[in-house]
Protein backbone atom coordinates (compact mmCIF):
# COMPACT_ATOMS: atom_id res chain seq x y z
CA UNK A 1 0.00 0.00 0.00
CA UNK A 2 2.82 2.59 0.78
CA UNK A 3 4.66 1.41 -2.63
CA UNK A 4 1.56 2.20 -4.13
CA UNK A 5 0.82 5.48 -2.51
CA UNK A 6 4.64 6.37 -3.63
CA UNK A 7 3.91 5.50 -7.18
CA UNK A 8 0.87 7.52 -7.42
CA UNK A 9 2.65 10.54 -6.00
CA UNK A 10 5.60 9.68 -8.62
CA UNK A 11 3.39 9.43 -11.14
CA UNK A 12 1.58 12.76 -10.19
CA UNK A 13 4.94 14.59 -10.07
CA UNK A 14 6.06 13.34 -13.30
CA UNK A 15 2.24 14.51 -14.96
CA UNK A 16 2.92 18.20 -13.68
CA UNK A 17 6.49 17.79 -15.08
CA UNK A 18 5.24 16.58 -18.37
CA UNK A 19 2.62 19.54 -17.71
CA UNK A 20 4.30 22.20 -17.50
CA UNK A 21 6.89 21.38 -20.15
CA UNK A 22 4.28 20.44 -22.83
CA UNK A 23 3.39 24.35 -21.95
CA UNK A 24 6.93 25.47 -21.94
CA UNK A 25 7.28 24.03 -25.19
CA UNK A 26 3.92 25.31 -26.79
CA UNK A 27 4.91 28.74 -25.73
CA UNK A 28 8.52 28.13 -27.38
CA UNK A 29 6.98 26.97 -30.58
CA UNK A 30 4.41 29.85 -30.64
CA UNK A 31 7.12 33.03 -29.38
CA UNK A 32 9.36 31.06 -32.35
CA UNK A 33 6.50 32.06 -35.05
CA UNK A 34 5.85 35.32 -33.72
CA UNK A 35 9.90 35.70 -34.48
CA UNK A 36 9.81 33.91 -37.88
CA UNK A 37 6.84 36.03 -38.92
CA UNK A 38 8.55 39.40 -37.85
CA UNK A 39 12.01 38.10 -39.52
CA UNK A 40 10.09 37.17 -42.71
CA UNK A 41 8.23 40.82 -42.89
CA UNK A 42 11.37 42.86 -42.05
CA UNK A 43 13.16 40.63 -44.83
CA UNK A 44 10.35 41.44 -47.26
CA UNK A 45 10.83 45.00 -46.78
CA UNK A 46 14.48 44.65 -47.18
CA UNK A 47 13.90 43.04 -50.57
CA UNK A 48 11.72 45.62 -51.99
CA UNK A 49 14.02 49.08 -50.35
CA UNK A 50 16.90 47.40 -52.43
CA UNK A 51 15.07 46.59 -55.54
Amino acid sequence: MLHFKQYAAFGETTLDTLGVTRQGIQKLTMDNEKLTMVWVTTFRLRSVQVM
